[in-house]
């Protein structure tokens, strides 16, 4: 019901009970009839004179209640909200004619409880001098309406919230009358205050685009009319303030039955995703030069090094040659330290130079099946099985990947002397190589391409172990668990290993206990042409 009509009907119920007279059964029976409290109030005493029997029905109060209080209107009106009611009624003091006002409070309910009630009144009868005699109200009970007023109220401060937080907005836009309908995210975004006084219409919108980017902003909203499409789109405006900002649009275009098209939309501020992703990119360039640097620099030391340390063997078995008979049993120790170090030495140089050269060749990665990368180099770890009596066991089929095979070669021939290297003492070897899909907690905890197959395969070994702690230091260049007397080699076979992983854009991880062996993970892409490239020197 509108206003109006409520007006017009207060005032019709006036009119009836002047004409049935003020204290008739009539009165009784026609207020009684209305579903919403009807009472007069005394305007002089200040109390009320009359209330219908729906108090009981909407409140469940009785005449004797009242009675009880002395008529006192304010017993019934909840007590946050009586300055607000007695500030409401002088205003009806004020009313000229047949006019009439309304207003909102809360009305207690006998059971404790408390309901909203809109109450409209009037002037019912004026006295001799002039002045309001008494007051006729009716107040309908609005609960449900307020209850869901305030859950739209709430739900809408939580979208704003929401948008505020998340740097959002939604609009639409009237495709006819070409104007705009903005939340709150949107005023946010484009540094206006709501309650200004603004015409949102294509004119405005445009204008805060950049210059460079309208022509692509109109060409991809035309073609989402034109196919009634979805759309995306990703340009930069600059703000009331001056302020530039990166901004995504996605939308939709819908018709209504007569045709008229509208776009709904939602248009985040991707400003600061936007500065991180060019902070990330931007170190991870830096990173990557600065590898490319590092790696240089270890290939010509290593390379640079070669020279002398050739001169110390070879003058150094001269020596040995011609003055070794000569030499005292010190010298002679002392020679064949300094022949083991420079041979020691010239193990590490390769190493290194062959960790530099993992990155630095031009290698095409190619279809690579690695059930025959494990079978060549079986055959040619034929001898240190023989010497070992260690047996490896293929557990499922490997799969056919993009790679580049001298490097995987390289790397399951390392993995696998690994295993055989740190055995335990007087029990055969025996490696378990078994492969499958990887799944989708792996895919999630390493963050993997959603569209690419991934494999996993481990390589697990009954040797030695290690403690899991040590599980990543084991990848670094030249770290070692254990002593090299008793375990021969650089410490930097397995950091080749995760290398050669890590260039195939791959993954790879450790597990171990000691003395229940160790299990090595890698994880590899079924193709590279999305992950990776060729590499030039």
């Amino acid at each position: 019901m509108n206003p109006e009509s409520e007006k017009e009907n207060i005032q019709n119920l006036k009119t009836l009970l002047e004409s049935v007279g003020f204290g008739n059964e009539w009165q009784q029976k026609l207020t009684d009839f209305i579903p919403a409290l009807v009472y007069i109030y005394d305007a002089h005493n200040k109390k009320l004179s009359y209330i219908n029997k729906r108090v009981t029905d909407l409140l469940g109060y009785t005449y004797g209640d009242f009675e009880e209080w002395d008529n006192d209107l304010m017993k019934v009106i909840f007590s946050e909200d009586v300055d607000l009611v007695k500030a409401e009624i002088e205003k009806y003091y004020h009313l000229n004619g047949d006019e009439s006002y309304e207003y909102n409070s809360r009305l207690n309910h006998k059971n404790g409880d408390w309901r909203y009630f809109k109450t409209l009144g009037t002037v019912l009868r004026k006295s001799e001098d002039g002045t309001p005699g008494s007051f006729l109200f009716i107040a309908q009970d609005i609960s449900d309406q307020m209850k869901v007023s305030d859950d739209l109220k709430k739900n809408m401060q939580l979208v704003s919230d929401s948008e505020k937080l998340l740097r959002f907005g939604t609009y639409s836009h009237n495709m006819l009358t070409r104007e705009m309908i903005w939340s709150d995210g949107l005023y946010e975004i484009f540094g206006y205050d709501k309650n200004e006084d603004l015409v949102i219409n294509d004119d405005f919108y445009l204008k805060h685009i950049d210059t460079q980017d309208r022509d692509m902003y109109l060409a991809r909203i035309d073609e989402a009319i034109k196919n009634k499409s979805n759309f995306h789109i990703i340009y930069h405006i600059t703000t009331s303030s001056g302020e530039k900002k990166s901004i995504s649009t996605n939308g939709t275009v819908t018709s209504d039955a007569h045709g008229h098209k509208r776009i709904f939309g939602i248009t985040r501020d991707i400003t600061p995703a936007e500065l991180t992703e060019m902070e990330l990119r931007q170190n991870i360039k830096t990173l990557n030069q600065s590898n490319k640097e590092l790696e240089e620099f270890a290939y010509v030391a290593s390379h640079d090094m070669q020279e002398p340390l050739r001169k110390i063997q070879t003058f150094g078995e001269r020596l040995q040659t011609k003055y070794g008979d000569v030499l005292n049993d010190d010298g002679k120790v002392y020679l064949t330290r300094i022949m083991g170090s420079a041979e020691i030495m010239r193990s590490l140089i390769d190493n290194l130079l062959e960790f530099s050269r993992i990155t630095r060749r031009t290698q095409i990665f190619e279809p690579t099946d690695l059930n025959v990368t494990i079978k060549t180099v079986s055959n040619e770890l034929e001898l240190l099985f023989d010497d070992t009596n260690a047996k490896l066991v293929i557990d499922s089929a490997l799969p056919l990947v993009e790679a580049i095979p001298l490097q995987m070669k390289q790397l399951f021939s390392n993995l696998i002397s690994n295993a055989i290297k740190f055995r335990k003492k007087d029990v055969p070897p025996v490696i378990h190589i078994s492969c499958r899909l990887a799944d989708n907690e792996e895919r999630k905890k390493f963050m993997l391409y959603s569209d690419i197959n991934y494999y996993s395969i481990r390589i697990s070994d009954n040797g030695i172990g290690f403690e899991q702690d040590y599980a990543e230091k084991i990848f670094q260049i030249f770290q070692r668990l254990h002593g090299k007397s008793e375990y021969p080699g650089s410490g930097i076979g397995l950091a080749i290993c995760k290398k050669i992983i890590d260039h195939h854009q791959g993954v790879m991880y450790a597990e171990g206990e000691p003395q229940k062996g160790a299990t090595f993970t890698i994880i590899l892409p079924l193709i590279q042409s999305k992950t990776n490239a060729p590499t030039e020197e």
